[in-house]
């Protein structure tokens, strides 16, 4: 048995539980009996999180003082596995759980908290073991960078194909607008917008989740900009909207590995602090286009900022295509893969 800890709201967003059931279905594709704790109200967020191929738990007040003991009575014989993907959880958690999990994975991407696990996942780019010196047991194995990135098996399984096309260098039809799926800062609208100023003949996807505090604000922006806009709510193939794409706006969360894995070239918005290390690895090696300071900014600020940016990546076939290679060089999206071989291993 693998159990994973992960939570979705619209104040957190639901990149913790994506990333999680990703590695929860690739395990259970496996062979591997898996379920899910999570407070409720976080299937709101991310629809699929009830229709998984794994058993539920449904935490009732999400604190970590009372959860060790909720998931040994939910499963009380015990499991191999706890895979901990939790800002507000550390080794004091992970070591409360110890006698009802025998090992311990932790998902992080800040490497400002102890752990008392057996393995720790870093994706983010740059990041090394040496960030874990004295947050970690000296036997924990450490997983770093973005070639243990977490994404559904549909993104590698697309790749080759996607990256070929994208070669060609064609031109900028159809954009993808996606800042994860709650978008607590509504930068969807004012993307919107700006593509409705640069690609007015564009099509345009948006993705956003069933809870999405702005999502009545995005519908009144479709209805009133001249685009040819499809909205996705709670969208379940996230790999194909991306194939379809020529071009990319969202948050540099994330989500960035899914777009590098495809190859796909973007306007990544630095939207909360914790993506700046992931956008100052883009921004390095040429693998999106970054842009940094909107949280917080006047409306128009933001808007003509991204407007600015996709302009000007949509108007150069060339820089395109050298994004996309870049950006593909960075994660190939067989991290679960390897994060399972390692488990499995360690077994």
């Amino acid at each position: 048995m693998t159990v994973f800890r992960a939570d979705a709201s619209p104040a957190i967003g639901g990149g913790h539980v994506v990333r999680c059931s990703a590695l929860a279905a690739a395990a259970a594709a496996r062979g591997w009996r898996v379920a899910f704790a999570a407070v409720k109200g976080s299937e709101e967020v991310v629809p699929t999180l009830a229709e998984g191929p794994w058993e539920r738990l449904d935490l009732n007040d999400g604190t970590p003082l009372t959860e060790p003991a909720q998931l040994a009575v939910r499963w009380p014989d015990g499991a191999d596995w706890l895979v901990v993907d939790h800002y507000d959880r550390d080794a004091e958690f992970e070591a409360a759980c110890r006698p009802w999990a025998r090992r311990v994975v932790a998902i992080d991407d800040l490497a400002n908290r102890p752990h008392a696990a057996d393995v720790v996942i870093d994706a983010a780019p740059g990041r090394t073991a040496d960030h874990y010196s004295g947050l970690t047991g000296p036997k924990c194995a450490i997983l770093t960078g973005p070639a243990y990135a977490l994404l559904d098996q549909r993104f590698p399984s697309a790749r080759t194909d996607v990256l070929a096309s994208r070669s060609s260098g064609q031109p900028v039809r159809r954009v993808l607008i996606s800042f994860g799926l709650a978008d607590g800062k509504d930068f969807t609208s004012r993307a919107l917008r700006a593509v409705a100023r640069t690609l007015p003949g564009a099509r345009v996807d948006i993705v956003l989740g069933l809870a999405a505090p702005h999502r009545d604000t995005v519908a009144k922006a479709m209805d009133q900009l001249p685009l040819n806009t499809t909205l996705h709510l709670g969208a379940n193939d996230m790999a194909a909207l991306m194939c379809d794409a020529d071009l990319a706006i969202g948050a540099a969360g994330t989500t960035s590995w899914e777009r590098c894995c495809l190859g796909l070239p973007s306007v990544a918005v630095v939207a909360a602090d914790n993506q700046r290390p992931n956008a100052q690895a883009l921004d390095a090696v040429g693998a999106a286009t970054v842009i940094n300071g909107l949280v917080g900014a006047h409306d128009e600020h933001v808007v003509g900022a991204i407007a600015e940016a996709v302009a000007a990546l949509a108007a150069d076939a060339d820089a395109r295509q050298a994004q996309s290679a870049a950006a593909a060089a960075l994660c190939d999206g067989r991290g679960c893969d390897r994060v399972l071989d390692v488990m499995a291993e360690a077994a």
